[in-house]
């Protein structure tokens, strides 16, 4: 077992081996749940990405669609799915 102490501003430092074992760092999110025995869990917070994350990550790029063009392009995948789905 580990212990910390509670700093005069109240705050705890987590070691570094602690902060290792939750797979966290400085400057990120704990989830604090209190537990009805008065006894809390400490666990890092999941990090999950919103869609908006995922622009950028292939790089730039100079393609371009309208709405229309990109609905023609999902529903013409979908069809093609469909297609290869009945023909197998």
């Amino acid at each position: 077992m580990n212990t910390i102490t509670l700093g005069t501003r109240g705050q705890f430092t987590f070691n570094k081996t602690l902060l290792a074992h939750m797979g966290v760092q400085g400057g990120e999110k704990v989830f604090v749940k209190k537990l009805p025995d008065g006894s809390v869990k400490i666990e890092a917070a999941k990090k999950t990405r919103d869609w908006r994350s995922l622009f950028g990550i292939l790089g730039d790029s100079n393609v371009t669609m309208s709405d229309d063009e990109i609905k023609t392009f999902i529903e013409n995948a979908h069809a093609e799915a469909g297609a290869k789905g009945l023909a197998e």
